[in-house]
């Protein structure tokens, strides 16, 4: 192992790779007046900005990276050093923008690695189920180098260019097409990269795939992968009724939906119903209002209150009004700087729904459950409105929310920061994600052979 230090120092040696011969653009005084932004903004505006992380380290990673920007770098250089500052604050919510040469790249034609790959439990590049570009490779496969460079260092890179409260979701978020790019170096469209996989079988050979533009790479996905629907029946499934439910957006389409659902689950004689928000990255928290008096009578809420730092910089920013829609007249009248808490209402019973459905119902949970898909499933714990199985979800149920985009005034990125608290709707465990009633892992096998071991398992009870 390393040390965060020698780490650093990799990632900027390893930027510095498709910079060669190019003259840094970014003057040391220009990156440390944004790094001191940065982290000077996000501690006056964030209510608990080292929730999942420490002050402690927070700050000496900003001496770290001030010390390799103490000569100039050029773009790619100090978006690696932002970029892991940012993302030492294990925050899924706060992350970089604004880092040009890569978007100039991609706008003008420039190439990707076409093969598709996730970072699975053991932190191994693996191409996913339903994720190869290029034919022959069989999902599974283990990537071990690209283009001569272990993939480790690769993998590492990735999860460090982007947070994540807890490790799954620091995969999930993993930046691999970044830290292609800036470990091996920008490749033009139909360049090849030179691959080593290991297949399932335990094979190890070297394969050849032609760089292609972005836009290409994105058709291929979508060939692939039809964009998700925020929500779409399944059918009945052995003895089950089976939605997904992707995104909280459009309450009045999803009450619809669900209404359609309910009513087709009870004339089938549906024994239960599932309601898998495994790829539910959330949206609008109050969508999830409309699924729970289909499934129970039960008073419930989806937060117990949440947590904002009165600040004078976001009162300059937004003006009285809208500072107050968004935090309260209690913070706008409280002190500079001062942590103010609210408290929701209690618990109440939702209105009765005519197509409620009185049997089992189970909500599918994982790593990929984020933001308001996260209070669906705490909300649902916390007060037994269904049964959750699967994994963890990848967000805390402290979570953290309402998103502020700084402009950083020197080198033309930007950074998004999160300025609230958002606190469980009864005390669970702080620091994890909402725990399943029925916890049933989905391991790199499952995902090669294409089985649901969550869905399996709720079958099988159901049965």
């Amino acid at each position: 192992m390393f040390s965060r230090l020698e780490f650093l120092g990799g990632m900027l040696a390893a930027a510095a790779a498709p910079a060669a011969g190019m003259r840094p653009a970014l003057s040391p005084s220009a990156m440390v007046e944004d790094l001191r932004t940065f982290a000077r903004v996000l501690q006056e505006i964030g209510a608990e900005p080292f929730r999942t992380s420490s002050r402690e380290a927070f700050m000496a990673e900003l001496a770290r990276a001030e010390a390799v920007c103490a000569a100039p770098r050029t773009a790619d250089e100090f978006y690696v050093a932002l970029a892991g500052l940012s993302a030492s604050l294990n925050d899924g919510h706060v992350s970089i923008d604004g880092w040009k040469s890569r978007a100039e790249h991609d706008d003008a034609g420039g190439g990707e690695l076409p093969l598709r790959t996730v970072v699975d439990e053991d932190d191994a590049l693996v191409v996913g189920d339903d994720l190869s570009d290029e034919g022959g490779v069989e999902p599974g496969s283990v990537v071990t180098r690209i283009e001569g460079h272990d993939a480790a260092h690769i993998v590492a890179l990735a999860m460090r260019l982007r947070g994540g409260q807890t490790p799954a979701l620091r995969r999930a978020f993993a930046r691999i097409l970044d830290a292609v790019y800036l470990t091996t170096g920008p490749h033009a469209a139909g360049q090849p990269y030179e691959v080593e996989i290991v297949d399932p079988a335990g094979s190890r050979r070297v394969r050849r795939f032609a760089a292609v533009t972005q836009a290409v790479r994105n058709e291929r996905y979508a060939a692939k992968n039809p964009p998700l629907a925020p929500y779409a029946d399944r059918g009945m499934i052995g003895h089950a009724a089976v939605c997904d439910y992707n995104a909280c957006q459009d309450a009045a389409k999803f009450h619809e939906f669900l209404s359609a659902f309910f009513a087709r689950a009870r004339s089938g004689k549906a024994r239960a119903v599932v309601v898998d928000i495994r790829r539910n990255g959330g949206g609008n928290s109050s969508v999830n209002d409309a699924l729970f008096p289909f499934v129970s009578a039960k008073a419930y809420r989806q937060y117990g209150g949440m947590r904002v730092r009165s600040n004078d910089w976001l009162k300059r920013e937004y003006g009285r009004e809208k500072y107050i829609a968004y935090y309260g007249d209690k913070a706008w009248n409280a002190a500079n700087g001062e942590l103010v808490e609210y408290s929701f209402d209690p618990p109440r019973a939702p209105a009765a729904e005519p197509a409620r459905f009185d049997g089992p119902s189970f909500l599918l949970i994982g790593p990929g459950t984020f933001s308001s898909a996260m209070a669906c499933a705490s909300a649902a714990k916390a007060y037994g409105l269904m049964q959750l199985a699967g994994e963890p979800t990848g967000e805390p149920v402290y979570s953290t929310g309402e998103v502020y985009e700084l402009a950083l005034p020197r080198t033309g990125f930007s950074a998004h920061m999160t300025t609230k608290v958002w606190l469980p709707p009864e005390p669970l465990p702080a620091g994890s994600g909402v725990i399943p009633d029925i916890v049933v892992p989905t391991t790199r096998a499952d995902r090669r052979a294409r089985r649901d071991p969550v869905l399996d398992a709720v079958l099988a009870r159901v049965r």
